[in-house]
């Protein structure tokens, strides 16, 4: 399912919302601190203690970017409403 309906069915009830590990990978040198969905489904951006932001497919999880340069760990990471840009922080 899409994120939209998990957050929805998230809001819409009082029961725990379960959810289901399918796939996993090794995503980063350190603690991850941020995971956020592109609003089309189609990328998933993991910010780390590590200094990198990076960009994965969201269909196998195949690694798309890596985004480097940062001097501190990255704590936030949000998609433009059309999937063209990403800020972090």
């Amino acid at each position: 399912p899409n994120h939209a309906a998990l957050v929805n069915q998230a809001k819409d009830s009082t029961a725990p919302l379960e959810l289901q590990n399918i796939r996993s990978a090794h995503a980063h040198e350190k603690d991850i601190n941020i995971v956020s969905v592109a609003p089309n489904d189609s990328l998933v951006a993991t910010g780390s203690q590590d200094k990198t932001c990076k960009l994965w497919h969201a269909t196998d999880l195949s690694l798309s970017a890596t985004l480097s340069g940062h001097r501190r760990g990255v704590w936030d990471a949000r998609f433009s409403p059309h999937d063209r840009v990403i800020a972090t922080a």
